[in-house]
């Protein structure tokens, strides 16, 4: 006989996607139960919740042992890998927080965010009973995009969470919530070819490029205080915009050979990801480092891998 004897389950678990909403501006980490009204992260591919303990050794003179373990408190770091359809939920954490706005969508990073997560589980029996997540006290720390010849847009944003709970409460414990659910979302995501040819600008200039990377580091500022053994709060720090291209030797007669080899000052630039639906636009690029090699075996063509970093971002429609 097994000593498997209740069900097991899979991430096809999931009876409805991850779901987000706001926090109010003064309600850092509270659970929202009375009516609140979720909004789908379109397409969520991935959702890894990892729990971070603080460890404490506690030691005693006179064993060759610990006198014990402790733990101090709990850090929830949480990673979404996204296919987007948009530029709704990308945008926070990409695009400048707007403090003024806090509470609301419109604040991106300044808001703090809360999300949920329904499935089926069982609890050692043979039945399947429905299951809640809930990650509260949320802020995104780090926003990597990346693309591609010929595949999809993949997004992977880090999260720094105060808390998780997991309920087997009728609807998790909340009252009338709005939950999207799997067939609410429709339509396709976001793929290569969507961008048209040469969708890469730099100084107004236009490249074909054999790949495409952005990451967004929010700096994000997580503090705990005495008492909580938790983060008390967090916010946004000072932004760090890199990423990566690979430029077909040639293009635009070099001129990124010749602006990588000058003193820069910065410049605009621009990556369309769909026209009229995502684009990143750069101020202050500029190109770090690169590597210019001739292979014995002349099996591809020639490119210059350029890193770069600029001073600002915003996606945008336009």
């Amino acid at each position: 006989m097994s000593q498997i004897n209740f069900p097991l389950v899979t991430g096809a678990s999931a009876t409805n996607p991850l779901s987000w909403i706001v926090e109010p501006a003064n309600a850092f980490g509270v659970k929202i139960t009375a009516s609140p009204s979720y909004t789908a992260v379109a397409v969520a591919e991935n959702v890894s919740v990892r729990t971070e303990n603080t460890l404490l050794d506690i030691f005693q003179a006179g064993s060759f042992y610990k006198y014990s373990q402790q733990t101090g408190g709990q850090n929830f770091p949480f990673t979404i890998a996204v296919q987007p359809q948009d530029i709704n939920f990308i945008k926070i954490g990409t695009n400048a927080p707007v403090p003024a706005s806090i509470g609301t969508n419109a604040g991106l990073s300044a808001s703090s965010y809360q999300f949920i997560l329904p499935y089926q589980q069982s609890l050692g029996t043979a039945s399947i009973v429905p299951a809640y997540m809930f990650l509260l006290g949320c802020r995104p720390a780090r926003t990597s995009l990346s693309v591609s010849p010929q595949q999809k847009l993949a997004v992977t944003k880090d999260w720094i969470a105060r808390e998780v709970q997991f309920s087997t409460a009728t609807l998790g414990g909340l009252t009338t919530p709005t939950i999207p659910t799997l067939a609410s979302i429709t339509g396709p995501v976001i793929v290569d070819s969507d961008a048209g040819p040469s969708p890469l600008s730099i100084n107004s200039l236009t490249y074909p490029t054999d790949g495409f990377t952005l990451e967004v580091d929010n700096g994000l500022i997580s503090k705990p205080y005495n008492g909580s053994g938790k983060i008390d709060a967090s916010y946004p720090g000072t932004y760090k915009i890199t990423g990566n291209i690979n430029v077909p030797l040639g293009a635009q007669a070099n001129a990124l050979k010749t602006l990588s080899l000058s003193s820069q000052s910065g410049v605009p630039a621009k990556y369309n990801f769909k026209t009229g639906v995502m684009v990143a636009n750069m101020t202050g690029f500029v190109l770090g480092s690169t590597e210019t090699s001739f292979p014995g075996n002349a099996d591809s063509f020639l490119e210059d891998p350029f890193t770069f970093e600029c001073s600002g971002l915003t996606m945008a429609t336009a």
